[in-house]
Order: C-alpha cells, then structure tokens, then sequence
C-alpha cells in the first residue's frame, strides 16, 4: 500500500502540493508496531500459561493499537487520494476519491477494479515516456 501511495505521489502534477512525510511516517510506525505487537502476542501467551496477565503491557498497547489503526487508514487515504488526483490531473474533494478509498479498504475485492486502472496510468505513463524520447531523437 505503501509502495503504490508513493508512486502514485510521483505522478502527481505539479501544481497539486501534498507532503509525503506523513506517508512515510505512518507506515514506518505501522510496521514498527506490527512487530512490536507480534512479540508482545509471544509474552501474553507464555504469561497467560504461567497463570499471570500482564495487564500494563496491554494497556499500553491499547492507545499503540489505535495509532497504528489511524497510519494505515491515512496509508490508505493517500493512496486513493493520489490515485484520483493523478487519473483526473487536480486536487481532488473528499467525495471524489471516496470510492476508492473503500476499494483500497477492502483490498481482496477492490484489487478486481483498482488494478486496471494502475495498469491504465502505467500504460500511460510509459506511452508518455516514449513519445518524449521521439521527440528528442534528431535524424541528420
């Protein structure tokens, strides 16, 4: 999810400015916390064995989970915002990129129809590319 955000952010025209730290960020937390929160399933396991519930470690987890939660939907919204500002060439309102917001949400179903509008600005971009490197190609 991470890897399509960015690419979609590089394809972005100019005159839309959106920062991609908070992208960046909330995926390297979201990551972080995914391991973090895997070792902590090991130690509740092996306490709830022992006979003891580490009640601390797990409401520390608790507000962790809700940031982690918060990354990978703002992961998500940047990717369909991006998606919809790159295949209409402007900034785009909260209505518009709602529906793929919701593909991108529920990814098992929604890859069925995202996927060939990547294929789209792909092929697109790649046609672009092309005709560029024509253009400079001088014949003597």
């Amino acid at each position: 999810m991470w890897r399509v955000g960015y690419l979609l952010y590089r394809r972005l025209p100019a005159q839309i400015k959106i920062s991609p730290v908070y992208l960046h960020l909330g995926a390297t937390y979201f990551v972080l916390y995914t391991l973090l929160f895997l070792y902590t399933l090991g130690l509740v396991k092996e306490s709830v064995l022992e006979g003891n519930l580490p009640y601390g470690m797990l409401l520390l987890l608790a507000p962790m989970h809700l940031l982690a939660t918060f990354c990978l939907l703002y992961i998500i919204y940047f990717a369909a915002r991006s998606l919809v500002s790159v295949e209409r060439q402007r900034v785009v309102s909260t209505s518009e990129f709602t529906g793929a917001y919701l593909l991108f949400m529920f990814l098992p179903i929604g890859i069925w129809f995202l996927q060939p509008r990547l294929n789209k600005l792909e092929s697109l971009q790649s046609y672009k590319l092309l005709r560029f490197r024509c253009q400079n190609i001088k014949i003597i």
